[in-house]
């Protein structure tokens, strides 16, 4: 019997069929190189693997970092508000209201003060005409007329009871006749006494109470001055 002596063999040594003198010879196992495993605490309480002479797989990694569960994540940015423009909007705003202040003041005090000037400029013209039509008045008009039942002190001078004969004093013959139209038909016969001179005449006469103009015509008896028109107003003028 031949002794295999460990070493290189021949090509046919691995081969389980060759023989020597026609008795099998004892195929050994391969014979693994003793690997060296790292040794020293950084290693110590660990599982050590062992290391084989093949290729390792690259280990995975992900490129993303990973977000905690139940993270909320930020949404984005909230619009800027254009806040030059909402501050002009408010200036604006704020002159538009002073200008409308400005403007309802202007219209009070002037258009007031002038609606009062041009009142007491009509009330000065008026007086100014009484006292020009008791100058031209004819002398021996009676200074108590009598006037009809349904005559009403209308004027000042009126209820006073003031002499006659100076066409001063109003009164009014209707219930549908105000005093102010009476007033204002005693002024427009005074001024067409003053113009003319006559006694009787037709007077287109407003009224301040309802704003419409209304047809007057007077008529003297020589005591009075009786002036029918309109909606049946009735005016006496002494």
């Amino acid at each position: 019997m031949t002794q295999n002596w460990p070493g290189p063999s021949s090509p046919g040594d691995n081969d389980q069929s060759s023989t020597d003198n026609g008795v099998p010879v004892q195929q050994f196992p391969p014979q693994y190189q003793q690997q060296n495993y790292p040794q020293g605490p950084e290693v110590q309480g660990y599982y050590q693997q062992p290391v084989y002479g093949g290729p390792q797989q690259p280990q995975y990694q992900n490129p993303m970092p990973q977000q905690p569960w139940g993270t909320p994540q930020p949404g984005p940015a909230p619009a800027k508000k254009n806040t030059g423009l909402i501050i002009l909007l408010v200036v604006l705003v704020v002159i538009l209201l002073a200008l409308l202040l400005g403007f309802g003041a202007y219209y009070f005090v002037f258009e007031r003060s002038g609606q009062d000037s041009a009142a007491a400029s009509q009330t000065t013209s008026a007086s100014s005409q009484a006292q020009s039509a008791s100058q031209h008045a004819p002398a021996g008009r009676p200074p108590r007329p009598s006037l009809p039942p349904a005559a009403q002190p209308a004027n000042d001078s009126a209820m006073n009871n003031d002499p006659a004969g100076n066409f001063n004093n109003v009164y009014v013959g209707s219930s549908v006749t105000s005093q102010p139209f009476a007033e204002a038909v005693r002024d427009a016969y005074a001024r067409h006494f003053l113009d003319t001179h006559e006694y009787d005449a037709v007077l287109d006469v407003g009224s301040p109470v309802t704003g419409r103009t209304y047809r007057m015509t007077c008529k003297d008896n020589g005591a009075f001055v009786t002036c029918r028109g309109g909606d049946n107003a009735v005016v006496y003028i002494s």
